[in-house]
């Protein structure tokens, strides 16, 4: 390959490593939305297990004093 051959090449090679990277940063950056996005489900699924627990317990604990 011709000295000129490789300069044109490597331009090329630089512009497609540069289009990679910026593709890259915004696959990254989905990450860490869809990371939050989870984390917030995870708190909604607890705190929504948390009080249905609640629920049955107090019913429970109510049919038991009831059925006495």
């Amino acid at each position: 390959m011709s000295e000129n051959g490789w300069h044109e090449y490597s331009k090329l090679v630089l512009s497609e490593l540069n289009k990679h990277g910026e593709k890259l940063e915004k696959i990254s950056e989905e990450m860490v939305r869809h990371g939050q996005e989870i984390a917030q489900l995870r708190l909604k699924a607890s705190t929504w297990g948390a009080v249905s627990a609640a629920i049955v317990s107090i019913g429970a604990y109510v049919m038991s004093k009831l059925g006495s």
